[in-house]
């Protein structure tokens, strides 16, 4: 097993345990069967919904009311080939985030898959993110969804500019991006071939400005400063 699959296994172990641990705490809070096999086998079935993509809200939503899971909704994409439904990846080498702050990042997506992967109210298709931090806990799991501007036909791919806002405090972490069919699946689980990056979040410093943005003003405002003082010597003469 390389690296790459070893970032994967540790990092579906840990969503596992992230949502092992939702579920627990959602149940102790809003259910109150004495049923405890049922409760049981509520717990396995929500956890296995979860994992597929299901809504977070929704969930506590239908827990608190009380209804029951509902069946297994099936994603309709077929695998055609390379064992895969297709693939995603960054294509910026630009790779500078600072905390809390939003911006573009080009994708690129493959379709290996029988059907045509595109956004419709039928077939909510989005691009979106994971954020994990240092130690692979789950830092922003539902990040903002991206529609895809066009139809990516099988065996076609696309290149896409998504928004991404980084992690609120400065440090390493990891990006993920995926696609996701809007509760029902997030596709990284259903055999789209998914990378994570390392990201190092820098600070911001001052009102909306970067550390970097700051030093390029602060040498644009020593400069200008200069250039006004030798304008001032010159008509002084």
């Amino acid at each position: 097993m390389n690296n790459q699959e070893k970032i994967k296994v540790n990092l579906q172990e840990l969503k596992v345990k992230n949502r092992q641990r939702l579920v627990e705490y959602a149940f102790s809070v809003f259910h109150i069967s004495d049923d405890l096999p049922q409760v049981k086998k509520n717990k396995e079935q929500w956890l296995q919904r979860l994992l597929e993509g299901h809504d977070v809200e929704d969930f506590l939503h239908k827990l608190k009311s009380g209804q029951q899971v509902t069946d297994k909704i099936d994603t309709p994409i077929t695998i055609i080939s390379k064992g895969t439904i297709g693939s995603i990846h960054i294509q910026d080498t630009d790779l500078d985030f600072h905390s809390g702050l939003k911006r573009k990042l080009t994708i690129n997506i493959v379709n290996h898959s029988a059907e045509p992967f595109q956004t419709t109210t039928e077939n909510p298709l989005y691009a979106a993110y994971h954020w994990y931090d240092i130690n692979g806990e789950v830092y922003e799991y539902d990040g903002i969804r991206t529609a895809l501007p066009q139809v990516i036909s099988p065996g076609s791919e696309h290149k896409l500019a998504i928004d991404v806002t980084a992690p609120t405090e400065p440090g390493r972490f990891s990006l993920m991006p995926t696609l996701v069919l809007e509760g029902q699946a997030w596709l990284e689980n259903c055999g789209l071939d998914v990378q994570t990056y390392m990201i190092d979040v820098t600070e911001v410093n001052g009102p909306g400005m970067t550390k970097q943005a700051q030093q390029i003003y602060n040498k644009l405002k020593v400069h200008l400063t200069t250039q006004n003082n030798r304008e001032v010597t010159t008509c002084a003469l």
